[in-house]
């Protein structure tokens, strides 16, 4: 839903000011609320290869709420600050034109992006404990074929 209105808003030729402020207020949100399934769909996922762990459980759920509260807060700070104005008479910008805005918006990504390397290094340390612990499966057996050796593991 948040695309289409991004597009909207950024190529509407002749958009009034509090259509940009109103629209930039549900795309804000919808951004945001996509951060949060995706977030959580991957804390599921990091869950389960956990194999349900409590403590990973537990782990996950603190972050994933610290890290949601701390978006919500920057994301409502930083659309108080924005201001909109009329393009600049020699900008081919059509559309919502942003003259102020804060700088602490890229703070989201950045607790994003920390959230989702500490998933990607939960799913690689067990990835990597389930090698090394059971690396008796998965010994290497060689099959001949006519034209090719093949290594296939069990």
């Amino acid at each position: 839903m948040d695309v289409p209105l991004l597009l909207y808003s950024l190529l509407k030729p002749q958009i009034s000011l509090d259509q940009c402020v109103r629209l930039n207020y549900v795309i804000s949100w919808g951004v945001t609320f996509g951060i949060m399934m995706a977030g959580g769909i991957l804390a599921l996922q990091t869950y389960a290869l956990w194999a349900c762990s409590k403590q990973i459980k537990i782990f996950l759920v603190v972050q994933y709420t610290v890290v949601i509260a701390l978006v919500i807060i920057i994301n409502t700070t930083s659309l108080r600050s924005y201001r909109y104005g009329p393009p600049l008479p020699m900008m081919v910008t059509v559309g919502c034109y942003r003259i102020v805005e804060s700088k602490i918006v890229s703070g989201d990504f950045v607790l994003v992006m920390v959230q989702e390397a500490v998933y990607m290094a939960l799913v690689l340390w067990i990835g990597m404990k389930t090698i090394v612990t059971h690396a008796a499966f998965y010994s290497p057996i060689f099959i001949e074929t006519g034209y090719h050796t093949l290594s296939v593991y069990s």
